[in-house]
């Protein structure tokens, strides 16, 4: 295991940040369809007394790929377009708002699921692969502002050329490394991932393990985390359920159901099993990590593997939840299913999930969990996955509607519960008996 520093601000060092003309930052926040820029930071480099109502504007090009249903056609778009301004004031350098003269004002962004002009990430429908993606801002200011020894700034007109740092603040709460294996045949098999070390620890604190889904791999962690909101579990609602919890975030070069040939596989086996169950072992030997509270999940993909990993090595884990697990039914005896009955598993899905089926996969290991006697088998079952929010609605002002497959959005927001008790409590409550 090999650990690097922190994830911090990337930054353009085609920059001269000490030239005294304008130039800006964006931030980036998880979201519950991925990344968005939330904000954008201009340093205007003198301080000014206030802003006026209209302050600048911002137009965007992207080039993207996009996918017709009807005509099953994967095109690449040259797209352009204004992006709306939510609001904007001074702030300080980091974008928290201020009341006394500054030379920074913060420009919120308006972010949406379908909005790809504030989403820094590209999904490939030909390799099925999300990876970040430059977006050229232009921000031209469109009123004049006063500075504090009474001289007028107008007329800035800031491009790409312009951008000093993106920066991610929930992600460089994380650290980042990749993890060696070598796997029984002496192939070299190395996995990438992100690590949060809780704060203030006295005693040694539980583990959760977060597995991505197939769009997430690859060999940049940042991707794993902000993919599906996965940067959530460091949040201070999550973290305090815990007590202070660590977060593991593996990443897969290709995808968790890969064979061994790059094909998705047909029987439950995947060539990372090993090498994902080394680099979890080492993690929890090398840092403060009570080895009783390991607990494990995943959606999609990151579902198959937090079966398979049970399945794997049944005395690892306190705790499961597969969210939209697409390890399927017909892969798992019942003696294997003996060995893992007693672990406590919350499932989460949608029944009208088009990519993974329902019915094949989590309703049935339920089913026969339940037929076997498990001791603790949950399951929250939605019929679609909306925007619960009400921040984000459709064109007919209708709460929006994601894909029914993400019903990871639910866990990641911590709205599961039953009778009362969240997801994340339960999970916090469990520690292994054996």
């Amino acid at each position: 295991m090999n650990k690097e520093q922190p994830n911090q601000k990337r930054v353009n060092e085609g920059v001269d940040k000490m030239k005294s003309s304008p130039d800006f930052k964006l931030v980036i926040h998880g979201f519950d369809w991925g990344p968005g820029y939330s904000k954008m930071i201009i340093d205007i480099k003198k301080e000014i007394l206030n802003l006026p109502d209209s302050f600048v504007q911002i137009e965007a090009k992207k080039q993207y790929t996009s996918f017709n249903m009807d005509k099953r056609e994967i095109k690449s778009v040259d797209g352009e377009s204004e992006v709306p301004i939510l609001a904007h004031y001074l702030s300080d350098s980091i974008g928290n708002k201020v009341n006394s003269p500054s030379r920074y004002v913060t420009v919120e962004l308006e972010v949406h699921p379908d909005n790809v002009f504030t989403n820094p990430f590209n999904y490939s429908f030909e390799t099925g692969f999300n990876s970040y993606t430059e977006i050229d801002y232009t921000i031209t200011q469109l009123n004049t502002v006063q500075t504090i020894d009474n001289k007028e700034i107008s007329g800035f007109v800031l491009s790409s050329k312009e951008l000093t740092e993106v920066f991610e603040p929930e992600a460089a709460l994380f650290e980042t490394g990749v993890h060696s294996y070598v796997d029984r045949w002496g192939k070299d098999l190395k996995l990438s991932y992100a690590s949060y070390t809780p704060k203030e620890m006295e005693s040694k604190r539980p583990l959760i393990i977060m597995l991505h889904g197939a769009g997430e791999g690859g060999t940049d962690p940042r991707i794993a985390l902000y993919g599906n909101k996965s940067v959530s579990l460091v949040s201070n609602t999550v973290q305090d359920i815990f007590d202070g919890a660590h977060v593991l975030a593996p990443q897969s070069p290709t995808m968790w159901m890969d064979d061994g040939h790059g094909a998705y596989t047909k029987n439950g086996e995947s060539k990372y099993t090993a090498a994902l169950l080394d680099l979890i072992e080492d993690y929890i030997h090398n840092n403060h990590v009570d080895d009783e509270r390991v607990y494990v999940g995943g959606g999609s993909n990151g579902g198959y593997m937090t079966v398979n990993l049970l399945l794997s090595k049944p005395e690892l884990f306190a705790a499961a939840f597969p969210i939209c697990q697409a390890y399927s039914s017909d892969w798992i005896s019942d003696n294997q299913l003996m060995t893992i009955k007693e672990i406590p598993i919350w499932f989460v899905h949608c029944r009208n999930d088009q990519v993974v089926p329902y019915q094949s996969t989590t309703q049935e290991l339920v089913e026969r969990l339940t037929e076997l006697g498990s001791s603790d088998v949950r399951s929250t079952i939605y019929d679609h996955v909306i925007d619960t929010s009400g921040n984000y609605t459709d064109d007919n002002g209708e709460s929006y509607k994601y894909n029914d497959h993400w019903s990871w959005i639910y866990v990641y927001n911590n709205e599961i519960e039953d009778n009362g008790l969240s997801l994340f409590e339960w999970l916090a409550s469990k520690k292994q008996t054996n």
